[in-house]
């Protein structure tokens, strides 16, 4: 765990450890695995959109989860770095993240969450 904290410490995060660890554990409480919560930092991606639909700037977050139920259980989809949101009329979103991922998030999410970067608005779509 140290040396995560090293690497993210490098890359210009500004924390103590006591505050990271306290972090870390915070947010392995709220994902089911802990794999999701490596958070590799790039600079980002070129977006570019060729179709129709309009997308919002969502930088200002974190990362973004989705839960689903699936055969009575819930299942968290967690999203690093999210940029660029779109909301279709469906009820689909698609995001584009900081490594150049695009995701495609159904309808049907049961509950949506997400953590503004400091400083960040907590709503911007």
């Amino acid at each position: 765990m140290r040396k995560r904290f090293e690497v993210q410490r490098k890359a210009g995060m500004n924390v103590d450890w006591q505050t990271w660890q306290q972090a870390w554990y915070s947010a392995l409480s709220m994902v089911s695995n802990p794999l999701e919560l490596e958070w590799k930092v790039s600079k980002e991606q070129e977006f570019l959109n060729e179709s129709q639909n309009e997308f919002t700037d969502i930088s200002s977050e974190q990362f973004r989860v989705y839960e689903y139920l699936a055969n009575g259980k819930k299942v968290s989809i967690r999203i690093p770095g999210p940029m660029r949101l779109s909301v279709s009329a469906s009820g689909g979103h698609r995001v584009f993240d900081a490594n150049g991922v695009s995701h495609y998030m159904a309808p049907g999410f049961v509950h949506i969450y997400w953590k503004a970067k400091s400083g960040s608005p907590n709503f911007v779509a």
